[in-house]
């Protein structure tokens, strides 16, 4: 083989993994896209906590959490998203009404102080979504 044969065979071989990643990746987020229902917590000692009435959006990159429920009509939190090969970010920006923010993120997604996230995808199907952080699993359905 020549010298251009095999600068020729090694690009060829880049130009195949990086459809192959591209397309694992675009895959990914096809199937992550649009609305999902937020419908239960998995605890680490095995517990089930039900959740209502909380849906999240992903589109693109961009992230929403819309809570349906408590004392107003909606209440919804922007943000961004970014995958991983198994595991994904997601950072929301809070409202300055502490109270608001009690009443919906604090009670519903539990995350502290902090408004960013990272899980490792358990599962991601065309209509289930599982994702864990440290001992706990949120499980969520296409809506």
């Amino acid at each position: 083989m020549t010298l251009h044969t095999l600068r020729f065979a090694a690009a060829a071989a880049m130009a195949a993994m990086l459809l192959v990643v591209s397309a694992c990746s675009k895959s990914t987020d096809h199937e992550l896209r649009d609305k999902w229902k937020l419908e239960r917590y998995s605890l680490a000692d095995g517990r089930t906590m039900e959740v209502d009435s909380v849906f999240f959006n992903f589109m693109k990159g961009s992230a929403s959490v819309i809570y349906a429920c408590g004392s107003t009509p909606y209440y919804t939190m922007y943000g961004a998203y970014r995958l991983w090969a198994d595991s994904m970010e997601v950072e929301l920006h809070a409202e300055t009404d502490a109270a608001r923010r009690a009443e919906y993120f604090d009670r519903y997604l539990g995350w502290g102080d902090d408004f960013k996230q990272r899980f490792r995808i358990r599962t991601l199907t065309s209509s289930t979504l599982e994702l864990e952080r440290g001992d706990t699993i949120m499980h969520m359905t296409k809506h």
